[in-house]
Parts: C-alpha cells; structure tokens; sequence
C-alpha cells in the first residue's frame, strides 16, 4: 500500500512504497518538485564506464520521463515504467522539466492553477 509519510527534519515530504522510499517531494505556490535516486548506472557521472562494458548491439538505458497534464511516467525506455502515477493537479506540461542534481533526478512540475 503506498501512503506519504513527512521526512523527518526536512521540507520534503516522503512517498513510500511498505518501507522502499520511491520518491520525495516539495512544492511551491506554482510547482511540484519530485525527487528520485535512479540506479547508479543511469547518473551521468558512470556514463562512460557504462558504455565500455556494453555488449555489442546494446544502447544505453535512458531515462523515459513523460508528463501529461495529470499523469506522470518515469522509467527506463524500453521497459515497464518504475513511477505511473496521477497527480494531484493539472500541471503546465510545456513548462515542466527534468535534470539530474546531486545524483537525483529532479522532477519539476509546473502547476496550471496556483496553489492547487
């Protein structure tokens, strides 16, 4: 069952899945910011060392993440996605974007109607 729990300490709230962190997030009066740990091996920083150990004929895992005006999706292309969830709000798809930060991908959702 999931179910958020408040981080301790933080400003970021926690969504859990039993006792696996999936995600944390904040939010501002106009956007969402979600936070997610991705496997080591999709971090820019191990890129390179990735490709070296690729057999051949194999691409290189990318991040597959789509934002609908209330869902979002977040995988590996070419598999199942890991996050497929409704959002609490209509977001500005258009303005929303993703980049890596500290070994995170963060996930900022611009909200259509403030404060939502």
């Amino acid at each position: 069952k999931m179910e958020a729990s408040k981080g301790l300490g933080k400003k970021r709230q926690q969504y859990k899945y039993g006792d696996r962190l999936i995600y944390e997030w904040d939010q501002n009066m106009d956007e969402v910011f979600i936070y997610i740990k991705p496997p080591e091996f999709i971090l820019p920083k191990n890129k390179e060392l990735l490709r070296k150990q690729l057999q051949p004929g194999e691409k290189m895992p990318e991040l597959d993440i789509k934002f609908k005006s209330i869902r979002l999706t977040v995988g590996i292309k070419g598999n199942p996605p890991f996050l497929d969830e409704e959002l609490g709000g209509k977001v500005n798809t258009e303005d929303s974007l993703w980049y890596f930060e500290d070994d995170e991908v963060v996930i900022s959702l611009q909200k259509v109607y403030k404060a939502q």
